[in-house]
């Protein structure tokens, strides 16, 4: 676990590859990537789609391009969703162009021979796929003075909101998490566009907290509350299971005076 802090808010954030991906010295099919700076915090978490063609390509690069995508994105708050999602859309159907060519040009390791192989080049024709959820979080100063929170997402990644004690998540971004919406790298967003929520961040004195993480840490899905304490052995013992999948997770808490 990472961790990084400021005045007024807390990240945590890591990465651990499956059992399997460690074993045969594989890279994962998750991909995080953070930046952070006086202004606020950007971040993504993708999820490579293992039925695709080596989903670790499509994940970091919309993990990389999706980071510029929000650092670049303007402080005001629209007032309407739409506005921002279309753009969004826009965006990530420009980097199929891009995509196939990074695909196309991947070589397959030379050991991969056979049937295999020919599975591999049938996946390779259909393009590498992933999902992803990504954030920004803007502190609050003169311009923002409650701040704001921006999400973005295609997929089931978790991402889960919470006022003080209360999580907010059905009420704020609704049951809108589908494993069949992802980003491939020939067709752009598939299954809908883009999902955009966009607030304040401080809503009131309680503070607030995000969490967003893989499946590979589902076993997180049934606790109200997850303590940093609970974070870290959950993927721990998660991790040392023979059948463990890429775990990637992110995790802000935030309490500004007002």
């Amino acid at each position: 676990m990472q961790k990084m802090a400021g005045s007024g808010w807390l990240c945590r954030y890591g990465y651990l590859r499956s059992t399997e991906c460690r074993e045969a010295g594989d890279p994962g099919q998750d991909y995080l990537t953070i930046e952070q700076d006086d202004r606020g915090l950007r971040f993504v978490i993708c999820d490579g789609v293992s039925q695709s063609y080596y989903g670790n390509l499509a994940a970091k690069l919309v993990g990389d391009r999706l980071l510029s995508w929000l650092s670049a994105a303007d402080e005001d708050l629209h007032e309407d969703a739409k506005v921002r999602r279309q753009a969004l859309d826009r965006y990530m159907r420009s980097l199929t162009s891009l995509a196939d060519t990074i695909v196309q040009q991947h070589r397959m390791p030379p050991h991969i021979q056979g049937l295999w192989r020919d599975v591999l080049t049938e996946k390779k024709d259909r393009g590498s796929a992933t999902m992803y959820c990504g954030g920004r979080i803007d502190f609050p100063r003169f311009t923002l003075p409650r701040g704001r929170l921006l999400i973005v997402w295609q997929g089931d990644i978790r991402c889960r909101i919470w006022n003080g004690a209360r999580e907010e998540t059905m009420c704020r971004l609704g049951e809108r998490f589908d494993v069949r919406q992802q980003w491939n790298s020939k067709l752009g967003p598939l299954g809908d566009m883009p999902h955009v929520y966009e607030d304040q961040l401080i809503h009131d004195e309680a503070g607030g907290e995000l969490l967003i993480y893989t499946d590979g840490l589902q076993v997180l899905d049934t606790l109200d509350r997850v303590l940093e304490k609970q974070l870290s052995e959950y993927s721990v013992n998660e991790a040392m299971k023979p059948s463990s999948d890429d775990m990637s997770y992110i995790q802000v808490n935030w309490h500004f005076n007002m």
